[in-house]
């Protein structure tokens, strides 16, 4: 039997062989015109609205409800039949395609069991009364979707879109439970429309997704005050093509699944989250992702991942980018991509980086770095890493960064602190009150440093600053170059330290405290990095250390290699002891510094004359610890041969030293070879090896002139001027040579009887307390008759 269930309020335009009902489907045929101002509603379980006029235009629902209380009702072609449901060119079912789509409003209102909604293209759709509702894949909303309070619960079955060329407001579905009163996907989008529909999460909703979300780039996705989180459940990826903006303290939270953002995602006054174990995030190479003020942020917990291959804004002050430092942030974006600033509050977790890259500010790292195929340029930056736990990684070994590399939290360790590449290294060795509480490392490839030579330095500038901390700390320090920097005429494997400025360079030699501190060296390779490293280096404001061992902040550390024939930098470490000074007990005593009667310049008399350029030997200030002016000379004969002198100071220790108290004495000699060294003083016999000293361009090592074993003569050409009960003696220079000829007769003690009480610095004072006494006479005296065991020269 055929008829029609029609409201009250319902009017219906058309031809009468144009309406044919049967059962509980309201059929229309291809001619049929429908203008619908109050409900078409359909009772029955499986009541169908058939269709088959093919032009939408003459149904017109625009003030009018359609009405399904039913289980399985249905929008269906003219002959009823599934098949041909979503087949374009036979069917002409309502809703079936964007531009067929019924306009008015569709209500769902079942108030038993199960009701099926049906997936088409929707203008308004409503849910309401007591029956669950299961939504199935691909229903389409092109105006408004709304759930009636107290409406039974809902299960979303595939993608729900808002698809409208309206801006349109996402219906708040934010149940508790998984899959039930909650979007399983959600899809963005404009239908039969090419232009722009703001998809907004209205002011104080909640918005919850199973699955994921895909936009299209003229779907804006608006978030005000809400909550949007991306779901736990299905296997693909949320895509959007685009924009999403945060705003008015709205949230978007990612789920466990990941999210591509082929637009722009900002954060304006609102935040982006990433709890952990939260799906990864992709900014895409036409992405964009800002933070457009402080109050926008960006939060990451432990376990999460933004991969940027895009670009990454902040224009925030820092403090809102928040990352847990066992997150992840990737820059894996094409060359000359640049990596945004963060603060050593608010650093990078662990930072990745592919391919080469440009820092746009200083940028600071949590966790570990991570650098491959390619560099970070710094230009004037400086890259931090907060930690010297976490670990820098250069992946293929030639990558570099390139301008200022700094750690903070310097720890003593045996494992070294990775600076600009896998070869530019520190290990700092001291307590931890001591060692310096930041060390920078500025490395420039491939740019002439301080006092350049290109034909023995490698082309590479390496500036090294520390700061904090105290001065006993020691490092080993180890620096990379590129086989194409250097171009020595010599030999790369004799690559050396020194410390440069524009105006000096100075070679860095740590054997002269610790023999031990030799330098190893790895050669270049075109697929790896050289380096020279040095153990033993102190900072430049350590007391009693030599000069060349030390290294001050801010100046250059230069690679050179110096053959002998341009500058050998030949060093000697001695020891010897003045009887005169000699206090039984006590040692050495510096009385003439004490009373500032030690001059800057070695005096012009004999044996400081034996030094060429003595005049050029200034001491600024006489330490405290100097006992007087000696002069050392190197002869490659016993008697005739090369000869080499130069004035240097004596400690009471008995070291000598060069004009600084400190460092070991730079000798004069231009060549490699071997020497005999004798030590002359003013008013004491000179001692001499016995065997010749090797002399290399590195240090020597101790020449120990108070033993008898060492000196020519033995004990006869020295004085026991001290000793203790287990017979262990102690030996010096013999005192009371007034003249310097060599012996000791009448001429020197009768001479220094007669200037007895005079004050100052004389040679007549051979006991070196700054005036002449008769101990001075009686020190001559005792020793008269004694000659010196070193030959004279022809």
């Amino acid at each position: 039997m055929k008829f029609f269930f029609f409201h009250s309020a319902l009017i219906i335009t058309l031809c009468l062989h144009s309406v044919t009902v049967y059962s509980q489907d309201f059929v229309n045929d291809s001619v049929g015109v429908i203008k619908n101002k109050g409900t078409i509603r359909f009772l029955a379980d499986t009541g169908r609205f058939a269709n088959g006029q093919r032009d939408i235009n003459k149904i017109d629902n625009s003030n009018g409800i359609v009405e399904f209380l039913g289980r399985n009702n249905r929008f269906t072609n003219l002959d009823l039949t599934p098949s041909n449901q979503l087949n374009i060119q036979a069917s002409t079912a309502l809703g079936v395609r964007c531009d067929f789509r019924l306009n008015g409003l569709t209500r769902y209102a079942s108030a038993a069991d199960t009701q099926r909604i049906q997936n088409r293209y929707y203008s308004n759709l409503q849910l309401d009364n007591v029956a669950f509702k299961v939504m199935p894949d691909s229903v389409f909303i092109g105006t408004s979707y709304t759930v009636v309070p107290n409406t039974g619960s809902r299960k979303y079955n595939g993608f729900f879109y808002y698809d409208g060329i309206l801006n349109q407001s996402i219906f708040p579905e934010n149940g508790s439970t998984p899959l039930l009163n909650r979007y399983f996907n959600l899809g963005l989008l404009v239908s039969c429309a090419d232009q722009s529909s703001t998809k907004t999460v209205d002011s104080g909703k909640t918005i919850r997704i199973d699955g994921i979300v895909k936009s299209t780039q003229f779907a804006p996705l608006d978030i005000r005050s809400s909550f949007l989180g991306l779901g736990n459940i299905g296997n693909d990826s949320s895509e959007f093509l685009g924009s999403v903006t945060i705003r008015s303290n709205g949230i978007f939270k990612m789920g466990e699944k990941p999210a591509v953002f082929y637009n722009t995602i900002t954060a304006d006054r609102g935040s982006i989250q990433a709890l952990q174990f939260a799906g990864h995030m992709r900014i895409a190479p036409s992405g964009l992702m800002q933070l457009a003020s402080t109050q926008g942020k960006l939060e990451m917990a432990s376990d999460t991942k933004l991969f940027i291959e895009g670009d990454f804004r902040n224009q925030g002050n820092g403090s809102n980018f928040v990352v847990n430092d066992n997150s992840l942030q990737y820059y894996r974006g094409g060359a000359g991509q640049e990596i945004e600033f963060t603060t050593n509050q608010n650093p990078y977790g662990n930072l990745t980086t592919l391919n080469a890259k440009t820092a746009r500010d200083n940028f600071f790292v949590g966790g570990n770095l991570l650098v491959q195929d390619g560099n970070i340029t710094m230009n004037t930056d400086t890259l931090t890493m907060i930690s010297s736990a976490k670990t820098v990684v250069y992946k293929n070994g030639l990558e570099e960064v390139i301008g200022k590399f700094r750690h903070l939290d310097v720890q003593a360790s045996q494992s070294s602190l990775v600076f600009n590449n896998a070869q530019t290294t520190a290990r700092f060795i001291s307590e931890a009150q001591t060692r310096p509480r930041s060390v920078t490392m500025e490395v420039r490839p491939a740019v002439n440093p301080e006092q350049y030579e290109d034909t023995t330095d490698a082309n590479r500038k390496i500036i090294l600053n520390y700061a904090g901390g105290g001065s006993t700390w020691e490092a080993v320090i180890r620096a990379g170059y590129r086989k194409d920097e250097v171009t020595l005429v010599g030999a790369e494997n004799e690559l050396e330290f020194y410390e440069t400025d524009v105006l000096n360079a100075k070679n860095i030699n740590t054997t002269i405290v610790n023999p031990s501190n030799v330098y190893t060296r790895n050669l270049a390779q075109n697929s790896s990095l050289g380096w020279v490293e040095l153990p033993g280096i102190r900072p430049s404001t350590v007391s009693g250390v030599p000069n060349s061992v030390t290294f001050e902040s801010g100046k250059t550390l230069l690679l050179r290699y110096l053959p002998a024939s341009i500058n050998p930098q030949f060093f000697m470490t001695a020891k010897v002891f003045l009887e005169g000074a000699w206090r039984e007990g006590e040692g050495m005593d510096n009385a003439l510094t004490q009373l500032d009667l030690t001059p800057t310049v070695a005096p012009d008399m004999y044996p400081y004359q034996l030094d060429p350029l003595r005049t050029t030997r200034v001491v600024t200030a006489v330490p405290d610890s100097v006992v007087d002016w000696v002069t050392v000379e190197l002869r490659s004969e016993l008697t005739g041969g090369t000869t080499f002198a130069r004035v240097c100071l004596l400690r009471k220790d008995g070291i000598l030293t060069d004009v600084d108290g400190v460092s070991p004495v730079l000798l004069p000699i231009n060549k490699k070879d071997d020497y005999y060294v004798v030590v002359h003083h003013r008013n004491h016999l000179a001692v001499m090896t016995q065997e010749k000293v090797k002399f290399d361009s590195k240090q020597s090592g101790l020449i120990d002139l108070t033993s008898p074993s060492i000196v020519l003569g033995g004990a006869n050409a020295l004085k026991t001027i001290d000793g203790n009960n287990n017979s262990d003696y102690i030996y010096g220079m013999i005192a009371g040579d007034y003249n310097g000829d060599g012996i000791i007769d009448a001429s020197d003690y009768t001479t220094i009887w007669n200037n007895r009480d005079i004050e100052g610095y004389f040679n007549e004072d051979t006991d070196l307390q700054g005036i002449v006494t008769t101990r001075d006479f009686n020190v001559s005296w005792n020793n008269r008759d004694k000659k010196t065991a070193v030959p004279k020269k022809p």
